[in-house]
């Protein structure tokens, strides 16, 4: 829980312990999961980019 809530606060979403800790477990796996995939597809673009 505090590793997703730290990704998540800092990763852009900018929640708090409380906000991630109200998520079912399934919720936060779900945000973590699609957090993980924009900040992937926004390396692999500014990769391009410098290309």
């Amino acid at each position: 829980m505090v590793a997703d809530a730290f990704f998540l606060g800092y990763g852009g979403l900018g929640w708090g312990f409380d906000e991630v800790k109200r998520l079912s477990l399934k919720q936060r796996r779900l945000f973590v999961k699609a957090l993980e995939n924009q900040l992937d597809y926004e390396k692999r673009e500014a990769d391009k980019a410098r290309r």
